[in-house]
């Protein structure tokens, strides 16, 4: 079962520091879909 998927940024907006902990773990991964 795939449990990933794109979500709108409006989604995480309470979600900063798992945010930030994604980018930093995928610094090459462009910032919008």
């Amino acid at each position: 079962e795939d449990r990933t998927s794109w979500e709108p940024a409006n989604h995480l907006q309470n979600s900063p520091d798992l945010v930030q902990d994604f980018y930093s773990a995928y610094p090459h991964k462009p910032l919008q879909p």
